[in-house]
Parts: C-alpha cells; structure tokens; sequence
C-alpha cells in the first residue's frame, strides 16, 4: 500500500506550534520533521511517535500535540498505518 498525501491525514496544527516555539529552532525543526513524515509518500507510524513523544516534552506546546495525537482520526489513522505495514 503506497501513501498519498490527503485530506485524510489528521494534521496538528502546524502554525500554532510554531508561534508557541517562539525562537526555538530545534523544536521548530521537529514540528518540521513531523511534517514531513504526514505528507511523505511512506510515513512511519514509529518515527511519527518519536517525533511526537519529543515535541510532548515541550511545555509551550505539550497540550496542543496530546490533544492532536490522542485524537480518535490521529490514532485510527496511524492504526491504519500499523496494520498495512508502512
């Protein structure tokens, strides 16, 4: 199953993260990466939680990328991710 960049992938809200990091290049970075893990043409359900599980570690924006990935349409779409094996 190749991935194709949709409407169906749940995106965080990527300019609120990035307002919320202030001058924080290196957690912009990550906010980046995240990114470009969502719309790639193979994203990877394991490196999208490292990503994530860094970025929670950020108080500015910890409540923002939780609520994003604890989301049912985040979960079941990596779920989906999982079980097709990308």
């Amino acid at each position: 199953m190749t991935h194709k960049a949709s409407d169906e992938v749940p995106h965080p809200p990527y300019h609120q993260l990035k307002t919320a990091l202030g001058n924080d290049p290196a957690a912009c970075d990550h906010v980046d990466q995240l990114q470009e893990q969502l719309v790639g043409p193979h994203p990877n359900p394991r490196t999208i939680a490292a990503t994530v599980s860094t970025l929670s570690r950020i108080k500015t924006i910890e409540a923002v990328i939780l609520n994003w990935w604890d989301s049912p349409t985040t979960q079941e779409w990596i779920a989906a991710l999982s079980d097709a094996g990308l």
